[in-house]
């Protein structure tokens, strides 16, 4: 099947894409939300996974017969935003690259999503994009990328970069940036994966965040075990040396 726009090859995956793998270890949601319908509860609207249409340019990076791990980055899409935010993604991009790692994130072409797109890819790296519809059709889509995953909704956006992902990054953001990296780690919280999250506090951009993390734990609301799950990093180098030494011998998906 070819896109008309595009004239990319496009592949139509089946609901069996979204494999159903075990609740830890590999741990992603898809693979609790085939144990929940095996067991005979049924798809709620929010839980409903589709098909996502494909563009393939460049296949995994393998190393030793194995693809390397992947590693999904949140992070903003806001072009007016201060300079040193733009320097930690191209940072982050690059050195995600140079480890050999895929970047999975949100498929856009604006803000610190496109300038840790750009570093990754013009240092030689994979990129894959996960990125709904509606979108694509504001066009904002990144069409450079080794791979896009093209969604309905941005639920499916999660659950399917969440799929591809060993480990979660998270670079300055909005509203949206905190809506992934804390859906996550509740899901890390909840034990439907065990990957690790890291956030970037680039500049002290997350202070106030944390202090709140901080008061939620002493209130009562936020247990110290779960809130001992969100890592944190002062810049990109920290934060992949962190992951590195969570993700060494993960073997990546291919």
């Amino acid at each position: 099947m070819i896109d008309r726009e595009s004239r990319h090859p496009i592949t139509l995956l089946p609901e069996a894409h979204f494999r159903a793998t075990a609740l830890r270890g590999s741990g992603c949601l898809c693979g609790a939300m085939q144990r929940l319908r095996a067991d005979g509860v049924p798809r709620s609207g929010v839980w409903r996974t589709r098909p996502a249409l494909v563009r393939r340019r460049t296949p995994p990076r393998l190393y030793a017969g194995w693809s390397m791990p992947s590693v999904c980055v949140f992070c903003g899409s806001s072009d007016s935003v201060p300079p040193v935010f733009f320097a930690a993604a191209r940072a982050t991009g690059r050195a995600l690259a140079a480890a050999g790692w895929t970047v999975v994130y949100g498929g856009a072409r604006r803000g610190l999503m496109g300038a840790l797109a750009n570093s990754a890819l013009e240092a030689d790296g994979r990129v894959v994009g996960v990125i709904p519809r509606t979108l694509v059709e504001w066009e904002v889509a990144h069409e450079g990328l080794s791979e896009i995953h093209i969604v309905e909704t941005l639920q499916e956006r999660k659950a399917l970069m969440a799929e591809l992902s060993d480990g979660f990054l998270t670079l300055p953001g909005g509203f949206g940036t905190l809506d992934e990296l804390f859906e996550v780690l509740t899901w890390a919280i909840l034990k439907l994966h065990d990957k690790p999250c890291v956030v970037v506090n680039t500049d002290g951009f997350y202070d106030d965040l944390l202090a709140f993390v901080k008061r939620a734990v002493a209130a009562g609301f936020v247990a110290e075990g779960s809130a001992r799950r969100l890592l944190v990093a002062a810049g990109p180098e920290a934060a992949l040396r962190m992951l590195s030494g969570r993700l060494s011998g993960v073997a990546g998906r291919e």
